[in-house]
């Protein structure tokens, strides 16, 4: 049976180091040698057809399955700091291959290590001022990530060879996806302005361009596969969905606040955070508000989808974390932190029916609840 363990589920604590947790307890004999290759196996297999990318679907519901329930969180190496604070801003989280670990900082630099902790390689994108805020994409042989200089780049993930840069807008906050050999990713402009680019993922060249949003998107697109839709937020409170074919808008919605996070989808739902602490569920065929709730302040946060327990959990910076019904935004539970101003996103764990949330609950502190709030 294979052996699973998950990496980057909650691992940037206040944007400045990468930790390695092992999510769950592992066995007299495994411990010895948990890090060793012939033991550690991957969460996800890093291929083509299953590429390994923030929030781990193109539904961004941030949900990892395991082969047995999670009951504890070890923390089994730190890095140094990676970021140095530049821009008070969510910062980009670590994706594993389960080979090596990869994450980009706010410096500019592209971090590889091994599983271990070892730094393998690193790479410095330019002097873009405001570094590397989105996380890396990883398929079966590279690494693709965007920077603060409007950059799009491929590198070997290996060995840290780039492979092409391709300079697409002025500035790239987000996180790209990886669809049918593709990368789409939302990118932004100085006016201030942005879109939502599809490039090819062998050359980079450009498959389409969408009109000007309005506004910046530092929010990572989602998309909707049934419907062919690519989803995103925009700092003008609006949510706008596009044709994944060729870019061309469907509808917007306008919501309270910028909108940083990224849009999880499930079942056709559409559920958003905003900065005037709003959560939304939307149709993505249409746009159309199923409900509205109100959070204590601002969240820059994610939400995370729990399909079997039918909850959407969120977070804002008032130091809460909460649970709604997905079916009409009913509150279920709440949890105070001791965390304000929270940008780390939380993350489901699943293991056959049971789901739990990992989420940072204090500073350097990682918090496991299960469906209930408990």
């Amino acid at each position: 049976m294979k052996r699973k363990y998950l990496l980057g589920a909650a691992m940037m604590i206040y944007g400045t180091a990468v930790v390695v947790l092992l999510l769950r307890t592992p066995s007299a004999a495994e411990t010895s040698a948990l890090w060793n290759a012939s033991v550690f196996e991957q969460n996800a297999s890093s291929t083509s057809d299953h590429p390994i990318f923030y929030r781990q679907s193109l539904g961004r519901m941030a949900n990892f399955e395991l082969p047995q329930e999670l009951r504890e969180i070890k923390s089994r190496w730190l890095t140094e700091n990676i970021n140095v604070g530049i821009h008070d801003a969510s910062k980009s989280s670590a994706v594993s291959d389960g080979r090596q670990v990869y994450v980009g900082g706010d410096d500019s630099w592209i971090h590889a290590f091994d599983v271990t902790g070892k730094e393998v390689w690193k790479a410095f994108l330019g002097n873009a001022n405001r570094g590397i805020h989105g996380t890396p994409v990883v398929d079966e042989d590279s690494l693709f990530v965007g920077s603060y200089g409007g950059v799009l780049y491929r590198f070997n993930k290996s060995t840290g060879h780039l492979v092409w840069a391709r300079k697409v807008a002025d500035a790239i906050g987000a996180s790209p996806l990886i669809f049918e050999n593709t990368l789409i990713v939302s990118v932004e402009t100085n006016k201030p302005g942005g879109s939502v680019v599809r490039l090819a993922k062998q050359d980079g060249r450009l498959i389409w361009r969408t009109d000007e949003l309005g506004a910046q998107a530092h929010s990572s697109p989602s998309i909707d596969e049934k419907l062919a839709l690519v989803l995103t937020g925009v700092n003008n409170s609006s949510v706008q969905a596009f044709d994944v074919n060729n870019g061309k808008r469907k509808w917007i919605t306008k919501l309270g606040g910028e909108i940083k996070s990224s849009i999880a989808i499930y079942n056709h739902i559409a559920f958003v955070t905003t900065f005037a602490g709003q959560i939304a569920a939307l149709k993505t065929e249409s746009g159309k508000i199923l409900w509205s709730q109100q959070l204590a302040q601002k969240s820059m946060v994610s939400p995370v989808v729990l399909p079997k327990s039918g909850l959407v959990v969120a977070a804002s910076s008032a130091a809460e974390i909460v649970a709604f019904k997905m079916t009409d935004g009913t509150p279920a539970w709440s949890y105070k932190t001791g965390l304000s101003g929270m940008k780390s996103s939380p993350v489901a764990v699943l293991t056959g029916t049971t789901e739990k949330v990992v989420a940072v609950c204090a500073l350097k502190q990682l918090c496991l609840f299960n469906a209930k709030g408990a």
